[in-house]
């Protein structure tokens, strides 16, 4: 019963976000440190958007306006986009990725559809530099 109830997605009022009051533990909290909480706990940008009830774009604005820090893996890539490449290229439902870390979905992945994501990886990475004037040497300009 107890896990029925942890996987599904639980809606919060966004007055009681924007108040940041959390009844169980009694206490206030902030905009930032309800969503670092709930981002630490659930341990992904999908997990936490479902047990909020946002979508993913919508959180993640939410958390770069509050300031909480997105973890992102190689060189800066979310690892979301890493693994959605990733699960188009292998035919993973959607059911199934969420459980799943970006590794797991590129474990199910032959050589040259692997290769095939990295290209696509660099070739963003190279665009956000471009378009953030980031240069190797000087870091940011």
């Amino acid at each position: 019963m107890q896990r029925a109830a942890e996987e599904e997605p639980m809606t919060i009022d966004m007055q009681d976000i924007t108040d940041g009051y959390n009844q169980r533990l009694d206490t206030r909290l902030s905009i930032k440190q309800f969503l670092k909480l709930a981002y630490d706990t659930k341990g992904s940008l999908e997990k936490t958007a479902v047990f909020i009830g946002l979508s993913e774009k919508t959180l993640a604005k939410y958390m770069r306006i509050n300031g909480v820090k997105i973890r992102t893996v190689r060189g800066g890539h979310p690892g979301k986009y890493h693994k959605y490449l990733a699960a188009k290229l292998a035919d993973i439902p959607d059911d199934r990725l969420l459980e799943m870390t970006p590794h797991h979905v590129m474990a199910e992945i032959d050589c040259n559809s692997r290769c095939h994501i990295y290209n696509l990886l660099n070739q963003q990475g190279r665009a956000y530099k471009r378009q953030t004037g980031w240069r190797r040497n000087g870091g940011e300009t």
